[in-house]
């Protein structure tokens, strides 16, 4: 019996998770063009770079919300530790909003824009530190 064995597609394409869809794009073409079949190189490597890019590119799609734009400057380039500050921070401004707002009004506080960008942006860090 064989074990599948989870491939990082961060770590299989050289990327950081922090990267854009450019930079993912441009690491896998990169490495493509050295490991392609036709070139000399590994067709299961080729399989894993593809699996990768598509991995990749399917998060950050999800993650493509111009919204972001200002928490993904706030943490690019920070150590884990720093983006866990942050993400505790705004997981107690979601807790303090919510303990605020009265429940079930539509339209009301817990339906807000604000709310809803905070909740995303813990998402997005979450995402970040898995």
């Amino acid at each position: 019996m064989t074990t599948a064995t989870a491939i990082d597609p961060y770590a299989t394409l050289g990327v950081p998770r922090t990267a854009s869809a450019e930079e993912i794009e441009r690491a896998f073409r990169e490495r493509a063009m050295a490991e392609h079949p036709d070139r000399g190189g590994d067709t299961a490597r080729m399989a894993e770079l593809n699996a990768a890019r598509e991995t990749l590119a399917a998060t950050a799609a999800a993650f493509t919300d111009n919204k972001l734009d200002a928490i993904k400057r706030l943490v690019a380039g920070k150590p884990a530790q720093e983006i866990m500050r942050i993400r505790d921070e705004i997981r107690g401004h979601i807790k303090s909003f919510e303990q605020r707002a009265p429940n079930g009004i539509p339209g009301g506080p817990l339906n807000s824009p604000l709310l809803a960008r905070r909740r995303r942006e813990l998402e997005y860090l979450n995402w970040l530190l898995a």
